[in-house]
């Protein structure tokens, strides 16, 4: 049980972090209008989503709420969302922060931690 709560522990502390990136982005643009989109950018974001595929296999086959795999999960669930951040600096705009905002969600909808019970 203690286990549970570390992770439940790590996962918000991980998740509410989300926030930091989109407050330095609102800080470092301010207001912006310059709507342009880089193919290769989104491809980039979307390519980076296979870190969902993993999450899943190692759900299925019970290894993924080891302390050390979630941890690295946890931080590979961020990869989405700082790809969206650093392309959404590049192009000036929050577009991309924006289209990688529903990838890091439906990676750590995939990472919540549950008890066997």
């Amino acid at each position: 049980m203690a286990n549970f709560i570390k992770l439940r522990q790590w996962y918000f502390a991980s998740l509410f972090s989300i926030f930091v990136y989109y407050g330095i982005l609102v800080i470092i643009l301010g207001k912006t209008q310059n709507i342009h989109i880089n193919d290769i950018y989104v491809y980039v974001i979307a390519f980076s989503s296979l870190v969902e595929i993993f999450a899943v296999w190692f759900r299925i086959k019970g290894k993924l709420f080891k302390e050390n795999i979630y941890r690295i999960f946890l931080i590979l669930g961020h990869l989405p969302t700082i790809l969206g951040f650093i392309f959404s600096l590049i192009e000036k705009n929050y577009l991309y922060f924006l289209i990688a905002f529903p990838v890091f969600i439906v990676i750590y909808v995939t990472l919540i931690p549950w008890s066997k019970k």
